[in-house]
């Protein structure tokens, strides 16, 4: 079924014709009437420089031994694969782990060769994106 209820299911089919009809990326919760998003390149950059403000606000606050997890609500690999390549690149002390024994068995197979968490949508989840970051003892 799309969507979790009859409302959220009618929500859901007003976004997707919205973005047909202007091409506009209509954001959580969306309602017809509200104000949605016309991705550029800009944005993803921007998008990019923040989440990396974030991830390293997050690092300096975490102790050794201990996970960062990122996740986003993004299928973009500006905003998913190379935040986390570059935050490594910044960031020695971190490495990246492999989710697969931190998950139910079904949802292993949703981790790619790199060890991202990263599901595509289909009728049952929405896709979105996630890492695991352990920061080491050194």
């Amino acid at each position: 079924p799309l969507g979790r209820s009859v409302e959220e299911a009618m929500r859901m089919v007003d976004a997707l014709i919205f973005h047909e009809t202007h091409g506009d990326v209509c954001p959580a919760n969306w309602k017809d009437g509200d104000d949605a998003m016309k991705p550029t390149a800009e944005d993803l950059i921007s998008s990019q420089k923040t989440q990396l403000e974030l991830l390293h606000t997050a690092a300096v606050l975490l102790k050794p031994d201990r996970v960062l997890v990122y996740a986003t609500c993004s299928l973009e690999s500006e905003e998913n694969q190379q935040v986390v390549e570059q935050f490594l690149a910044a960031h020695p002390a971190f490495a990246l782990t492999d989710c697969r024994d931190f998950l139910p068995a079904s949802a292993r197979s949703l981790v790619d060769e790199q060890g991202f968490f990263a599901p595509l949508p289909t009728e049952e989840i929405e896709g979105f994106f996630a890492a695991r970051l352990v920061r080491r003892s050194l």
